[in-house]
């Protein structure tokens, strides 16, 4: 069952169709909003990788936890590992764990799209 909204440390209730991104950083995790507002939580990223995984969402690292239509680029650097670009400007590597099965679902959503 899908959250309707999550709460972050100071009490703002945000609806998991405006998040993009969640980041594990030491004991909280920020949550990137489309419109580039972070809020803070201290709940694993585990949590919401259980719970948003089916909606539309990626983990590509141990910390990253992406919504894959908010993803602006995905190019490969010299050394094979997949960076992702997103509307804010931040580039994260998908990790080399995790590199076949992005392929999969992101080349999947290539030929969906046409």
């Amino acid at each position: 069952m899908q959250h309707e909204y999550f709460t972050a440390e100071d009490g703002t209730q945000v609806p998991p169709s405006e998040i993009i991104r969640f980041e594990e950083n030491g004991g909280y995790n920020h949550l990137t909003l489309a419109n580039g507002t972070v809020y803070y939580t201290r709940f694993n990223l585990g949590i919401y990788e259980r719970e948003m995984v089916g909606h539309g969402f990626f983990r590509i690292n141990k910390r990253n936890l992406v919504k894959l239509s908010s993803i602006q680029s995905a190019t490969m650097n010299g050394e094979g590992q997949w960076l992702l670009r997103f509307a804010d400007e931040v580039e994260l590597p998908v990790s080399e764990r995790q590199k076949a099965a992005f392929e999969q679902v992101w080349l999947g959503l290539d030929l969906l799209r046409g």
